[in-house]
C-alpha cells in the first residue's frame, strides 16, 4: 500500500469517507469467516493479486476465482 498522509478535519467540503480512496484501489472482501466464525476483512492491492490471496478468500468465504 502506498504510504499516504490522512488528515481529519470536520470543516471540509470534500469526501469524508476516510480511507475509501485507499480501499478503492484494492480487491476487498468482508464478512463472517467460515473458518473462524469471526468478522474479517481481506484486501489486496489490484497490482499484487496472487494465489495466496485467492486461497485465503476461498478458505474464509468459499469463493472461487474464475
Amino acid at each position: 500500500i502506498d504510504q499516504k498522509s490522512i488528515y481529519v478535519n470536520y470543516n471540509r467540503s470534500g469526501n469524508i469517507l476516510i480511507g475509501m480512496d485507499t480501499i478503492s484501489k484494492m480487491d476487498s472482501h468482508m464478512g463472517i469467516s467460515r473458518e473462524t466464525g469471526k468478522l474479517i476483512f481481506l484486501a489486496c492491492p489490484y497490482a499484487w493479486l496472487n494465489d495466496k490471496y485467492y486461497e485465503a478468500i476461498d478458505r474464509h468465504f468459499r469463493l472461487v476465482r474464475r
